[in-house]
């Protein structure tokens, strides 16, 4: 006891004869509940550690979100290799609402993108100035991030220039359109890009829109060429609603109003 006595009084100052297991990282798994284990490692790593938008591995019994906020998970999105995303909802980006959807979820300078695991926020694709979507692409800008989209053309007259069950429509407030899931909304219904119109109505294209420059709601309404060959029935005008779509020769592209 003399002996043991005599060994503590001769140790340095702040040494510890215990160790102190408070804090077990980079201890071998199996860890505790504050820390994750990194598996091939056999490491424990802070739960939460990582920061949003920084990479993370996913070499975890979580696929690496358990190293993420409640609100991110570890994704991969653009080639960039998993990082710490901030989840969204996606959109379609077919309103010019949409914009703001994508700015209520993601931090400025990214957009929601959509993954095999649903939505997350990362960086644009691309910038419009000049346009450097890959041919014949064009790059539309939301939350001041850049997204790539096939332009179509709607004025195809029965034809769909989309596959399956998507919809030829205007992106955002512009004048680009693109191929887009079409949803369930009748003619005349309000629509949103939630809650967006069916594919036709009667083998005319319906797309969500109001007359250009003005604060009516959107609904869903048949498309026309304003001044062209795509004209509305009988009983309907053809309203402007987009001037120049993306289309070669450039086009007005309208919206019937009137009729039952």
């Amino acid at each position: 006891m003399r002996a043991l006595l005599l060994l503590l009084a001769a140790a340095p100052l702040g040494c510890s004869l215990a160790l102190d297991f408070d804090d077990i990282e980079d201890l071998p798994c199996p860890c505790d509940e504050n820390h994750v284990c990194l598996i091939a490692a056999n490491r424990c790593v802070r739960r939460a550690s990582v920061d949003l938008f920084k990479s993370c591995s996913q070499d975890t019994a979580n696929n690496g979100d358990d190293l993420c906020a409640s609100n991110a998970i570890c994704q991969q999105i653009n080639d960039q290799g998993p990082r710490c995303l901030p989840t969204c909802q996606p959109t379609n980006y077919a309103t010019p609402e949409s914009a703001l959807d994508v700015a209520a979820q993601c931090p400025v300078g990214s957009t929601c993108w959509a993954t095999e695991r649903g939505g997350v926020c990362s960086e644009g694709v691309c910038s419009t100035t000049p346009n450097n979507c890959p041919a014949p692409g064009q790059c539309v800008i939301f939350n001041s991030a850049g997204v790539c989209f096939t332009p179509c053309d709607p004025f195809t007259n029965g034809v769909s220039p989309c596959g399956g069950n998507q919809a030829c429509h205007p992106i955002g407030a512009g004048s680009v359109t693109a191929c887009v899931p079409a949803g369930v909304g009748e003619r005349l219904q309000l629509c949103s890009a939630d809650e967006f119109c069916k594919k036709d109505d009667n083998g005319r294209p319906l797309i969500c829109d109001r007359p250009f420059e003005t604060t009516a709601p959107r609904r869903c309404l048949p498309i026309c060429e304003v001044g062209g060959a795509l004209n509305c029935a009988v009983g309907e005008n053809c309203v402007l609603a987009r001037p120049n779509v993306t289309t070669s020769p450039r086009r007005d592209l309208g919206i019937c109003e009137g009729g039952s």
